[in-house]
């Protein structure tokens, strides 16, 4: 699927629209990178390039991700998150 240029470009912007929600998200939390890493068990670096868009977040991530800013996962892919 990489080898075909519109469905790569597809999920670079798919990345892209999933690591500012997550931001937006943990901002709105009230969390630094860290602490955010902490409650969801990874490394505040590979957090910061999920929330770059660089990475692909794995489904486990997003659950420990979901679990650790008290949302539903389907929150983090909504257009108009309920954030509270």
């Amino acid at each position: 699927m990489w080898a075909r240029p519109a469905i790569k470009k597809a999920i670079e912007r798919a990345q892209k629209r999933l690591g500012l929600r997550l931001k937006a998200i943990r901002e709105a939390k009230e969390l630094t990178q860290e602490q955010a890493a902490e409650r969801a068990a990874i490394h505040a670096k590979h957090l910061g390039v999920i929330e770059g868009g660089k990475a692909n977040a794995t489904f486990g991530t997003l659950v420990a991700l979901a679990f650790a800013y008290e949302v539903s996962l389907s929150t983090f892919f909504e257009r108009s998150p309920t954030i509270r």
